[in-house]
């Protein structure tokens, strides 16, 4: 796969905007309760606001390499659909509702490396389903909220001046462990997350009388990330990280940087040089350089043909095809 390393810089941002990157065996009660069908037994529903889990993987679960494997999408865990390529890392899909943790120490602060086994790093009742960008993969079933990745609470705490690294999360979510120099949390069952550092007038979350307006309306601010500010809502929609619109014209050279987002999605404001989109009901979006054959967008008719069937182009991320299955 074709990347550059400035794509570094934006592996948290796609790890949380539609499940991403991380390394390397392995609840909020919703819809359905508390039965997620771990048990196996379970037949969970797919519904047009649950969807499915997706995870992007370089290691296998016998922590092969995907470029050691026959085949790239031979990364992805036994079922699953391989998408395409990301950066430097292979996209998988569950087929059935679920969310994907990504996570590089368990809840009492031991690193994945430090463990007998990199599995057991995923929280009880979770499973290991292999390795991404230095972290772990780790799958929950169900009607699950997304995990949420914060460095400080609404009060502005680093979560390392905390009694306990957990603290961070806010009241009622689930602490699963840490994650790039975060924290990860696990939302109610249904919200959205997007991570923001300009307002929709792009004024940055540090030039406003409080860190948290530069949530959209309607958004409820959650703490803090990565140099960004974390929004979360009820029942919101896909979340779209883009930086260039179906015509792949740069934000930069649009009339409004909210221009970049596609028709009938919403702008929400402005993350580490990309916009962000809300489209309309529930779902993933891709960011993906390479399609299920291994052949980079550059190399296709069109670069929106790298998307994967189910999945409509929508524009472009950093290097990368958005592609969204709503």
């Amino acid at each position: 796969m074709r990347h550059s390393s400035a794509l570094v810089a934006l592996t948290l941002a796609l790890s949380l905007a539609c499940g991403g990157p991380g390394k390397g065996d392995g609840g909020g009660d919703g819809l359905f309760g508390g039965d997620t069908g771990d048990d196996g037994g379970t037949v969970i529903p797919s519904l047009p606001d649950v969807p499915d889990a997706v995870a992007y993987l370089n290691n296998d679960a016998d922590g092969t390499h995907y470029s050691d494997l026959p085949h790239p999408g031979d990364v992805c865990p036994e079922s699953w659909v391989h998408l395409g390529g990301g950066y430097n890392t292979v996209a998988c899909s569950s087929g059935s509702p679920g969310v994907v943790a990504l996570i590089d120490e368990n809840v009492d602060g031991v690193h994945y490396t430090d463990l007998s086994h990199e599995r057991e790093v995923c929280p009880d009742g979770w499973e290991y389903i292999g390795g991404g960008y230095d972290t772990v993969g780790c799958h929950k079933a169900g009607n699950e909220g997304q995990p949420v990745y914060l460095d400080q609470d609404l009060n502005g705490a680093h979560y390392s001046d905390l009694p306990s690294p957990g603290d961070v999360c806010p009241e009622g979510w689930a602490h699963l462990g840490g994650g790039s120099y975060s924290q990860v949390c696990q939302a109610p069952a249904r919200w959205a997350v997007v991570y923001l550092n300009n307002d929709k007038n792009g004024v940055h979350y540090d030039d406003l009388p409080s860190p948290g307006d530069v949530c959209p309306e309607g958004w409820q601010h959650v703490g803090g990330g990565y140099y960004t500010q974390v929004c979360a809502k009820d029942g919101g929609g896909a979340i779209g990280t883009l930086n260039k619109d179906k015509d792949l014209v740069h934000m930069s050279d649009l009339p409004n940087e909210g221009d970049v987002c596609p028709e009938g999605w919403t702008y929400l404001g402005g993350g580490y040089e990309n916009v962000s989109c809300e489209g309309g009901s529930p779902g993933n979006v891709l960011l993906l350089n390479d399609d299920v054959d291994g052949v980079h967008y550059d190399d296709l008719p069109s670069p929106g043909d790298v998307c994967p069937d189910g999945f409509n182009f929508i524009g472009g991320g950093y290097y990368t095809i958005a592609c969204a299955d709503i």
